[in-house]
């Protein structure tokens, strides 16, 4: 049945990826599951797009004007690595840049730097995973989280206090 579902109707094997697009206020996408329902993806995606891309009304706008309105506003400028379209372009061509930290403790303030290291340099990470203290500085960077040196800091100074007492 696998065999099957990875195959289109000329028995040619195909990725069929699921992109959920989502206001870019959105914080914690909900709902997937109902998507995901009844058919087979090799994965999907959940994309924030900005309010320039849902502002038009297709019953009073021409294609042929947004396609102008990109052509004049969008297009030429400089391309943020670090979005979501460039991120899920960079998964779909086979491009993308996945990190995974270890476990180990003290390991943790190095992946701090690491990462910090990657940002310096414009290296996008789409990806990220870890075990044990790698998973949880993962999982902040996942997040977004802006103050993620200051709070592993935090975390390395109260694990200093209780091990003096």
């Amino acid at each position: 049945m696998d065999d099957y579902l990875n195959m289109n109707e000329d028995s040619i094997r195909t990725n069929k990826e699921l992109i959920l697009l989502w206001d870019e206020k959105t914080v914690e996408p909900r709902g997937t599951i109902e998507w995901l329902k009844g058919s087979w993806f090799s994965g999907h995606h959940h994309i924030r797009i900005h309010k320039r891309m849902v502002q038009w009304n297709l019953k009073k706008v021409s294609e042929s004007d947004i396609v102008s309105y990109y052509e004049q506003n969008i297009y030429g400028g400089k391309v943020d690595s670090r979005s979501d379209f460039s991120r899920l372009a960079r998964i779909l061509t086979g491009n993308a840049i996945g990190v995974v930290l270890g476990g180990g403790g003290a390991r943790g303030a190095a992946h701090v730097g690491v990462l910090r290291a990657m940002q310096e340099h414009g290296i996008p990470i789409d990806m990220i995973g870890g075990t044990s203290i790698g998973a949880m500085i993962g999982g902040l960077y996942a997040q977004g989280v802006e103050d993620l040196e200051q709070r592993v800091r935090s975390w390395f100074m109260v694990s200093y206090i209780h091990s003096e007492n």
